[in-house]
């Protein structure tokens, strides 16, 4: 009788098992958190949902499923010191929603980051807080930010800058 061999029938688990082989770093670690970081920063923004609205009902629709074309990304618009300021209330929202929404501790930490680096970015460039957290409290949170190993350097200078910002209005008594 011929024995011809079958073709292995992968499902997405054993896919999932097989891509998995050799993977020794748990979830959390560092250079996941970086790989997962970099591929959330270099996505462009999502459309605004309320500017969508307002568009007819056929250019809503490819925007929503397709995405508007633009050529910036997230991180484009963190690390530039001109970025308008209500582009950075759609980051600090993006961010938010990221976190809240988030199926894994990695990305949690991620979207919070995206957050505080759009109130950061908000509070350096703009001197506007886009928070209600008193400036104690942000010095706080832009330190411990800062101080994580698998964040990018251009966020981590950001986050200083913003924690020398709050420290200084601390200081000033505010």
């Amino acid at each position: 009788m011929d024995e011809r061999k079958q073709p292995i029938q992968w499902t997405p688990e054993s896919l999932r098992q097989l891509l998995m082989l050799g993977r020794d770093l748990p979830e959390d670690s560092p250079p996941d958190k970086e790989e997962t970081l970099s591929r959330v920063l270099f996505n462009e923004l999502p459309p605004d949902r309320e500017q969508l609205a307002f568009l007819p009902e056929i250019i809503r629709h490819a925007c929503e499923h397709v995405g508007i074309i633009n050529d910036r990304n997230v991180l484009d618009f963190l690390i530039d010191d001109n970025t308008d300021l209500n582009i950075l209330k759609r980051i600090k929202e993006f961010g938010k929603e990221q976190a809240l929404h988030a199926q894994s501790a990695n990305l949690r930490e991620i979207g919070s980051l995206i957050n505080y680096c759009g109130i950061a970015r908000a509070l350096v460039s703009h001197q506007n807080k886009l928070s209600r957290l008193s400036y104690q409290e942000l010095r706080e949170k832009f330190d411990r930010l800062a101080g994580k190993s698998w964040i990018r350097s251009e966020l981590r200078d950001l986050l200083c800058q913003a924690g020398q910002y709050c420290r200084k209005r601390v200081s000033d008594g505010q």
